[in-house]
């Protein structure tokens, strides 16, 4: 993945100003997409707009889970980094099936597929806020501390997937 690449060769400043650039795109783009579901989609090029806005999207709300998650599994979990990193993939998995089924009636709803949409740019706002604490303490302070240096060359490996 390119992103995961870049992240692991910037400084630790530029990487938290990457994960919140990317989580900035990705509000802007569930914006986006809220705006234009909220008309009727009659011309091609309005169609591809979407697609286009579904992938950037797509793009930064991914930075969010490769490359934050896998580094706490490496810091905290250690030795047990597979299983922390099993426990994140059910949870995650758990609130995305739960998520469906609760927006599945609004989708349905008046508000249809746009109302969707101002949903989830407001769980990608709290995500780029939570997202932008966890890299700064993870990155920087940790750092700071000595501490992100024991597994460093592990680190880099997994931002690069």
């Amino acid at each position: 993945d390119v992103s995961g690449a870049v992240f692991s060769t910037l400084e630790p400043s530029y990487q938290v100003g990457m994960t919140d650039a990317l989580n900035s795109v990705s509000v802007l783009g569930t914006i986006g997409l809220a705006l234009i579901s909220s008309k009727e989609i009659v011309a091609e090029e309005t169609l591809w707009g979407a697609v286009a806005l579904q992938f950037v999207t797509s793009w930064g709300i991914a930075l969010t889970y490769y490359i934050p998650s896998p580094l706490f599994c490496v810091k905290f979990g250690r030795a047990h980094t597979g299983v922390v990193s099993a426990y994140l993939d059910v949870c995650s998995a758990s609130v995305a099936g739960i998520s469906r089924l609760l927006l599945a009636p609004l989708i349905d709803s008046v508000w249809g597929w746009a109302g969707f949409w101002w949903v989830m740019c407001g769980c990608t706002v709290l995500s780029t806020a939570v997202t932008h604490f966890f890299v700064v303490d993870l990155v920087i302070t940790h750092q700071s501390e000595g501490l992100l240096g024991e597994n460093e060359a592990d680190e880099k490996a997994i931002a690069r997937e």
